[in-house]
């Protein structure tokens, strides 16, 4: 394995068995409203949003791959001579991840086991997980029942309390849950992969989708704490990534219209699930709690808030399953996207758009 940089990369498509591609599930009742930012000049990230989620879904398959390498810093994946070209999604920096997946000396995993290769690089994201992982596992394991298998195992990375709280919530009868740090690699003789784990279809509405949302709810409920709320927001005071500078204030104006501030770190995962399944009104700004639309009504109604250099489409395209309303708001920032110290939002138009939201029956 030590020469590793002279491998070729190769479209698993070119060496699997291929499964059928994987059938949508879109809630007709979807749809996107402009907030009362829409009259400013902030025309092309309002349009980058609306394209990604009214893009035509990509027909992603399940792939049976042989003789597979499935390492844990950033799971890029060996099978046979080659480097699957998929793996690379989300994989800037292949030289030094491969260098510390090799560490340590291949495991071997048990050969009569068909696995389950359960993540992509973004091994601790929130939304890459439930809107990419998980429903990449079970397409995975739809496409081994269909072929008659039945024992089959998951290789996933090191998991958080909530990563492994969802994985629970999906019911699935695995032989083995095989948990992998960034300093190991495991070797399998019959690997399957998802393409819905990569980047040729993240803003899909497929049926795995629906089926992670419904398994995840149902678990929840069965767990219900009570929690719940009519009109919630989402703070992120609990990170220093992208700030929001005059967050109090926005909380404040929003606190008299009724609304109820959450900060999702300080809730239990299933507590998360229920406080946006229970609420009809949602305002956020854009970031990973935001996944939890997932887990929305379709009578709910949410307004993201977002940065122009930063316009994300991926908490929004998590309504596409659930058929619920995303007004969506951009602001004016420093143009440094992800890396900016922080931004503002316009209090008044904010609140101009909620009071819109709330209007619309």
């Amino acid at each position: 394995m030590n020469d590793y940089i002279s491998i070729p990369w190769v479209n698993a498509k070119e060496v699997g068995a291929l499964s059928e591609p994987a059938d949508m599930h879109l809630e007709y009742g979807f749809k996107v409203i402009r907030g009362a930012t829409s009259n400013l000049s902030n025309f092309q990230a309002f349009s980058e949003i609306e394209d990604c989620l009214y893009s035509s879904p990509s027909k992603s398959q399940a792939i049976y791959l042989q003789d597979s390498y499935v390492f844990g810093c950033g799971f890029l994946i060996k099978s046979q001579e080659s480097f699957i070209q998929q793996s690379r999604y989300l994989n800037p920096d292949i030289d030094a991840r491969l260098k510390n997946s090799l560490r340590t000396a291949p495991v071997e995993l048990d050969d009569k086991t068909f696995w389950i290769c359960g993540c992509n690089a973004s091994i601790k994201n929130y939304w890459h997980w439930h809107a990419q992982s998980l429903p990449a596992i079970l397409q995975c394991i739809d496409f081994l029942q269909k072929l008659g298998i039945s024992k089959y195992g998951v290789i996933v990375p090191k998991m958080t309390s909530w990563q492994r709280k969802s994985l629970e919530a999906l019911a699935v009868d695995f032989i083995d849950v095989v948990e992998i740090s960034i300093y190991q690699t495991v070797y399998v003789k019959k690997l399957i992969i998802s393409e819905l784990m990569y980047s040729t279809s993240p803003y899909d509405a497929s049926i795995y989708r629906r089926d992670v949302r419904d398994r995840i709810l149902s678990s929840a409920r069965e767990n219900a704490s009570g929690i719940s709320a009519e009109k919630i927001y989402i703070s992120r005071k609990d990170t220093n990534k992208r700030p929001m500078l005059n967050e109090a204030e926005l909380t404040s104006s929003l606190n008299k219209l009724g609304f109820k501030e959450f900060v999702m770190s300080e809730l239990s995962y299933f507590d998360q699930v229920l406080v946006f399944n229970s609420a009809e009104y949602i305002v956020c700004p854009h970031g990973a709690g935001t996944t939890n639309a997932l887990f929305c009504d379709k009578q709910s109604k949410i307004l993201e808030l977002h940065q122009k250099s930063y316009p994300n489409a991926g908490p929004a395209s998590l309504l596409k399953t659930n058929g619920a309303t995303y007004h969506v708001d951009i602001f004016e920032d420093d143009g440094l996207g992800q890396l900016t110290n922080g931004w503002y939002v316009d209090v008044d138009l904010c609140l101009d758009s909620v009071q819109r939201m709330v209007s619309i029956k």
